[in-house]
This record gives C-alpha cells, structure tokens and sequence, in this order.
C-alpha cells in the first residue's frame, strides 16, 4: 500500500469516529475545586515604621554610623587613592590628549547638529514621557483586567 494512501485511510477511520465527550460530573467538580481553593494570600509589605521600636533604633544607629564612618574615613581614603590613582592618570591622559585634539572637529559638528534641533529636543522628550506614560497605564489596566478577572460593576 503507497503511504499516502494509508494515510488517507487511516485519516478517513479517524473522521469517523465519534468525538470524545467530557463527563457531565466534570465541569461541577471544576467548580467546586476552583470554589474551595484558596485565595491568593494579601502580600505582606513592612513599612519601617511597622518594625519594633527596638530594631528602628538600631537600623537608624547603625545607618548614623555608617554616615559617620564615611565621614571619618573619607579624607584619608581620598589621600591615599590620590596618590595611587596620579600615575595611571597621567599615563591615560596623555594616551587620551592626542584622540582629543583629533575629535575636536566631529565634536564641532555634534554642536552645529545639536543647535539646529535643540528647539525641537523639549517636543521629543514630552513625547517620550506621554508616551511612557500611556504604556504604564495601559499595562497596568491591563494587568487589573487579566488578573483580577475584570472590573467590578
């Protein structure tokens, strides 16, 4: 027998047969699991304000002491990083100065291009905002929609 031929028979005995046929007990049964399962649980969010008297004071000693140690510490850091950092900035700069000088003239005409559409920046970054903003709504009806199961009347 030639293969699509048996194909075409077996596709012939299958469109025959009768469709399969849910229980009529089936769709109750969904309904009464996804009744009785369990909501979502509410999201637990701790405010600081929330935590023990006990911890508060103690997150806010150990933020002054950190802001305190930064203090403390920064002027000693920053010599010694000056002195450490000198040398690899000398040699950067001096390997960067001639690409500089060479740039000059494209960084000329960055600022004759930025001149000429500088009064048309401000429209493209509200654009951009109304934009953004339209998008972040529109995702969040959306997910209100899609997760909640509607609005409700």
């Amino acid at each position: 027998m030639d293969p699509a031929d048996l194909e075409r028979a077996v596709s012939d005995a299958l469109a025959r047969l009768p469709r399969p046929r849910a229980p009529k007990t089936l769709a109750p049964r969904v309904m009464a699991a996804v009744a009785a399962a369990p909501a979502r649980p509410p999201r637990r969010v701790r405010n600081w304000f929330t935590w023990p008297l006990a911890w508060q004071a103690l997150s806010a000693a150990a933020l002054v002491a950190v802001v305190l140690g930064g203090v403390w510490i920064w002027p000693a850091a920053e010599a010694a990083l000056a002195g450490f950092w000198q040398g690899p900035i000398d040699h950067i700069t001096a390997v960067i100065a001639p690409v500089g000088r060479q740039a000059a003239p494209l960084v000329a005409v960055a600022e004759v291009i930025w001149r000429a559409i500088e009064p048309l920046a401000l429209g493209f970054v509200v654009l951009i905002v109304v934009m953004g903003t339209a998008c972040t709504t529109f995702g969040a009806v959306l997910r209100h929609v899609a997760l909640q199961g509607g609005t409700s009347s």
